[in-house]
């Protein structure tokens, strides 16, 4: 990966400068002009085996990559094969070995492992420190001495970048040998070019996880904006989760509103783990997350909040668990929690990405529930609206002395022929409601009118004829009721025009209306009434027949006919 070409090329000319040997005069033939010549080759060497050096920070894919390669090119330009890379590492506050070579790599695991001694030293005094030899060095605790390899010297150099340290850069050299000033030179500018290709790393590698996590976010909000299955949003959030943070299992659980108890509702990772059991407000890190509304941290079993927490992850053998309360508008929606069976050595920003990632899976819950409520609430005032507009044709029939269920029996009808008919299905709630108040106009028709059992005078047909009007007056009021007034303002409209209130004719009247009319003088007819009794369905259907093409639609009376639902089994 490439580093910033001006600071490379100011450490190779100050390589240069330390390396290249002074000229004076020198008399041919002597041994000292031999010495000379044989000085200016190695300086050569030295200065090609740099430059190499600088084309190995260019060209490494990786951090470990590249220190390994350095780490080689470093000790075989020193004459060695010992030595070692440690860097700083804040998940714990330790310099821990990254690269290690000879024998302090069989050391790795006691070798100044931990902040102390030299390696504390450097570190924070960011100057270079040599040893001549390491088992007499004052530094050195009894203890160590016994750890370290006899016969050896060396030095340690701080890998820095702009005084900040990175981590130390050591190197050995087998005894009578020591470092000489121009060695250490050399290291301490190399030491400085690592800590540049360190930092350039490590903010490519810092740019490249933002990058991914910005495109988590990303993924997770277009499942929050064009999908409202929480299943499914929940199952995109898991798997985010799993690519980009160090977790080997993840649990969405939600909070019961009732039974004030968490369930688990979505998980990614181990299935032995699936359907766990629902979490009390307040048990277990899961039930303390939601209660305390802060994120809990068990990085130790043995520090598990209670033997739930415990038993659970020394089942999968894990040994640290994060667990986020999911909030959204000050309300706790549930828990994301995280599993890992390797300590999660997180820094702040591994913790805030999590944090994140449990906000957008509070949104995703609060929108989820908000449509779910949404469609509930309306689904409820739909019911109303019926039952009121049922309770409605219930009070009609009892006013107008109709048989009981005549409105139930013409809707019934009126649907089965909207269908036959081919209407789409939307339109059918508003033929359903507007079969219900055929006759909704009919209250404004006086008692002595409505109820008379013999026939009506002109002018008692007159205002019984205002009946559709007063329907669509009544009606056309009511926003959702506007629709479904087709029926009760038409159905008394004929096809060859002689019908009321407009008088018109044909594909001028409405198709539910024409569906109605045919629908409604069968029911009527077939029906006992108090002036008189009910024919039989031949009867009707024989009138029916008769009446194609003047009273009623021709098209719809032929598939009336047809139609087995309403041929009649036996005679009334």
């Amino acid at each position: 990966m490439p580093i910033k070409n001006k600071t490379i090329k100011k450490i190779l000319s100050d390589i240069k400068k330390i390396l290249q040997p002074k000229k004076k005069k020198m008399i041919p033939g002597t041994g000292e002009s031999k010495q000379t010549e044989k000085y200016e080759g190695q300086s050569l060497m030295g200065l090609e085996a740099l430059q190499e050096i600088s084309s190995l920070l260019h060209q490494g894919e990786t951090l470990d990559e590249m220190l390994h390669a350095f780490l080689d090119k470093t000790l075989s330009l020193l004459d060695t094969d010992a030595g070692a890379i440690r860097l700083y590492h804040f998940s714990n506050g330790t310099l821990r070995f990254n690269v290690s070579r000879g024998w302090h790599s069989k050391s790795e695991e006691q070798f100044l492992k931990t902040v102390d001694g030299i390696v504390d030293h450097v570190y924070h005094t960011g100057q270079p420190y040599i040893c001549r030899e390491y088992i007499s060095d004052p530094i050195f605790s009894p203890i160590k001495r016994k750890q370290i390899l006899e016969g050896w010297g060396g030095v340690f150099l701080p890998i820095q970048n702009i005084a900040e340290s990175k981590g130390i850069l050591s190197i050995s050299v087998p005894l009578p040998r020591e470092i000489t000033p121009e060695e250490l030179k050399i290291l301490t500018t190399l030491s400085s070019m690592v800590g540049v290709a360190i930092n350039s790393f490590v903010l490519h590698e810092e740019t490249a996880r933002r990058l991914q996590q910005v495109q988590s976010l990303h993924a997770i909000d277009l499942a929050i904006n064009t999908s409202l299955d929480l299943n499914l949003i929940l199952d995109v959030l898991l798997e985010q989760v799993s690519v980009h943070l160090p977790v080997d299992f993840g649990v969405v659980f939600l909070l019961h509103p009732h039974l004030k108890v968490l369930e688990c509702v979505a998980e990614q990772g181990i299935k032995s783990m699936v359907k766990q059991r629902p979490f009390r407000l307040g048990e277990s890190a899961v039930g303390k997350a939601a209660l305390e509304r802060r994120t809990i941290l068990v990085l130790n079993p043995e520090k598990a909040p209670d033997d739930v927490c415990s038993t659970l992850m020394r089942k999968e053998n894990f040994v640290a668990n994060a667990s986020v309360p999911l909030i959204s508008k000050g309300e706790v929606k549930g828990v994301l929690s995280v599993y890992s069976r390797e300590p999660f050595h997180h820094d702040s920003d591994w913790l805030d990405f999590l944090e994140i990632l449990a906000g957008q899976a509070a949104i995703a819950v609060d929108n989820a529930q908000l449509f779910e409520n949404l469609q509930k609430s309306n689904l409820e005032l739909l019911v109303a609206y019926d039952d009121t507009i049922e309770g409605w044709a219930q009070f009609l029939e009892l006013r107008d002395m109709e048989t009981k269920g005549h409105s139930q029996r013409v809707v019934k009808m009126t649907l089965d022929m909207a269908k036959i008919m081919g209407l789409k299905e939307e339109s059918l709630v508003h033929i359903r409601r507007g079969a219900l108040l055929h006759d909704i106009g009919k209250m404004g028709i006086p008692d002595a009118i409505l109820q008379k059992k013999g026939p009506l005078t002109a002018e008692e047909w007159e205002i019984m004829k205002k009946h559709p009007q007063f329907a669509y007056d009544v009606l056309s009021t009511i926003e959702y009721l506007r629709p479904a007034l087709n029926i009760p303002y038409y159905h008394h409209e004929n096809w060859d025009g002689t019908g009321y209130p407009h008088g018109l004719k044909g594909e001028e009247i409405p198709l539910e209306a024409r569906i109605f009319a045919v629908v409604d003088v069968f029911d009527a007819l077939t029906s006992d009434r108090p002036y008189r009794s009910a024919w039989t369905k031949n009867k009707t259907l024989q009138y029916i027949h008769e009446q194609k093409g003047k009273k009623f639609d021709p098209q719809v009376a032929t598939l009336f006919l047809k139609h087995k639902s309403f041929k009649p089994h036996e005679e009334n």
